[in-house]
C-alpha cells in the first residue's frame, strides 16, 4: 500500500505522511481485506508481502523510514487478525541492499516483536541469482534471510530467458522461489499447460519449491493493460460475476494434492518426449502419502512409476484437458510397487494416495453494469 502505480493501478497507503505513521489508516485500500478473505477460506495460508513502491516522505529507499513502514504494514495485518510469515527485504524487480537487510530491517523487526517474520530477497529479474554468489561467502547475510526469490526464472510469456541456474543458489541451502510468474491470460488451454509445465520445470531445472502466479485474479477494467492476465477473471465485483478459467484447475492439480512441508523427490522428477514433465511429492509426516503431477506434451505416453513404500494398493487419478478440467478418473492399481498410467496428449494428471479433493460448483450471478453514477471532470488549461 504505497499510493504508487503498481502496474494494475495505484493502491492507497496507510501512511501518506510521516505524521500518519502514529495512527495508520489500516482500512484504506483492499489488500488487508483480500488477505482476510483468503485466510477465512484457508486458515493455513502463508502470507508474504513485497514492496512495489514507497511513500515520498521516506529519507531514502534504504532508510529507517522504510524499515519502520514495513513494521507498520505487518502491524496492520495483525490489526486485521492476520499473521504474516514473510516480508521481502527488497524493492520489486529493482534492487536490494545487503547492509540494510542485515543492519536495519532485521533489527527493526526484532525489536518490534517480529522475530518470527522471515525475510526473502531479492525479488528481481535479470541477474537476480547473483545474490547466491554473495550468500555462500557471507554467513551473516545468509543467516538473515530465509529464501531467495526471483521473477520468471525459466521463461516469460512463452519466451525462454536464456539464463542458466547458478550452482551457488543450491549451495546456499535456502529455499528458492519464483516470486512472480505466468503473466498470461488464463482462458486458453495452451496457456494452461504452459503454467503447469512451468511449475514443474521451475523445480526440475532450478530446484524452485514455490511459484507465485501473477496475477491471481484478472480484475482490471477491460480497457486497461494486463486486463485479461490471471488465473480467473472478475472485473465487475458489484455484480458478483466471475469467470473460472482452466488455469484455476491447473493450479488445483498441485495445491489440492501437496501442502507446504511436503518434499520433492528428485528421483521422481523429470521430462519426457513431446515436451512432457512430471514431479513427485511426498508427505514427510510419516504417512507415506505421495502425489505425482504429470503434464503431457504433444504425444500420448504410457508411464510407469516405481515407488517402494506406497501405503495403498490403489491410487486415485485426476485429469484435465482442453474439454474438461479436474475430473476424477478410475483408480489405478499398484503392482509390486509399480504404477502404470496411459496419458493423453496435452493433458494434466495428478496421481495420488490422498483423498478429499473437490472441484466445487457455484451459481455465478449474471454480469451487470455498475449502478454508480459516473462523474466526468473537464479541466481547461488557459
Amino acid at each position: 500500500m504505497e499510493d504508487g502505480n503498481t502496474t494494475c493501478g495505484s493502491e492507497p497507503s496507510f501512511a501518506r505522511t510521516r505524521a500518519e505513521m502514529e495512527k495508520p489508516h489500516y482500512n484504506r485500500g483492499f489488500e488487508y481485506w483480500l488477505m482476510r478473505e483468503a485466510a477465512n477460506r484457508n486458515p493455513n495460508i502463508e502470507l508474504d508481502a513485497l514492496e512495489w513502491s514507497m511513500p515520498g516522505w521516506f529519507k531514502g529507499v534504504w532508510s529507517q523510514d522504510n524499515a519502520d513502514y514495513l513494521v507498520k504494514f505487518i502491524e496492520g495485518a495483525k490489526h486485521w487478525g492476520l499473521k504474516m510469515k514473510y516480508i521481502s527485504g527488497c524493492w520489486n524487480e529493482r534492487d536490494y541492499n545487503r547492509d540494510w537487510i542485515v543492519n536495519v530491517l532485521r533489527p527493526t523487526l526484532d525489536r518490534n516483536g517480529f522475530k518470527d517474520i522471515k525475510i526473502n530477497a531479492p525479488e528481481g529479474a535479470g541477474k537476480a541469482w547473483e545474490i547466491s554468489d554473495l550468500l555462500v561467502k557471507d554467513s551473516v547475510f545468509r543467516n538473515t534471510i530465509s529464501s531467495i526469490s526471483y521473477h520468471y526464472p525459466d521463461s516469460y510469456m512463452w519466451g525462454y530467458r536464456g539464463e542458466e541456474p547458478n550452482p551457488n543458489s543450491v549451495l546456499t541451502e535456502l529455499p528458492l522461489w519464483s516470486g512472480e510468474d505466468f503473466s498470461l491470460p488464463g482462458a486458453s488451454w495452451r496457456n494452461t499447460t504452459y503454467l503447469a509445465k512451468n511449475i514443474l520445470k521451475c523445480y526440475i531445472k532450478w530446484k524452485i519449491v514455490k511459484v507465485n502466479m501473477w496475477c491471481p485474479i484478472a480484475s482490471m477494467p477491460d480497457i486497461s493493460c494486463f486486463s485479461n492476465v490471471g488465473l480467473m477473471k472478475g472485473t465487475t465485483p458489484w455484480s458478483g460475476y466471475y469467470e473460472v478459467w482452466p488455469t484455476i484447475w491447473a493450479v488445483a492439480h498441485f495445491n489440492q494434492f501437496a501442502k507446504p512441508g511436503w518434499k520433492y523427490l528428485d528421483s521422481g522428477c523429470g521430462e519426457f518426449s513431446g515436451d512432457g514433465a512430471y514431479c513427485t511429492y511426498k508427505n514427510m509426516d510419516g504417512s507415506n502419502d505421495y502425489s505425482i503431477v504429470v503434464v503431457s506434451g504433444s504425444e500420448g505416453q504410457k508411464l510407469t512409476f516405481n515407488i517402494a513404500d506406497l501405503p495403498k494398493d490403489k491410487l486415485h487419478v485426476w485429469k484435465s484437458d482442453s474439454k474438461s478440467q479436474f475430473v476424477q478418473q478410475e483408480d489405478v492399481s499398484v503392482v509390486n510397487g509399480e504404477v502404470t498410467l496411459a496419458i493423453d496428449p496435452e493433458s494434466i494428471y495428478t496421481i495420488t494416495t490422498t483423498t478429499g479433493q473437490q472441484k466445487g460448483a457455484h451459481n455465478i450471478p449474471k454480469e451487470k453494469p455498475s449502478q454508480q453514477n459516473t462523474v466526468i471532470i473537464l479541466i481547461i488549461t488557459l
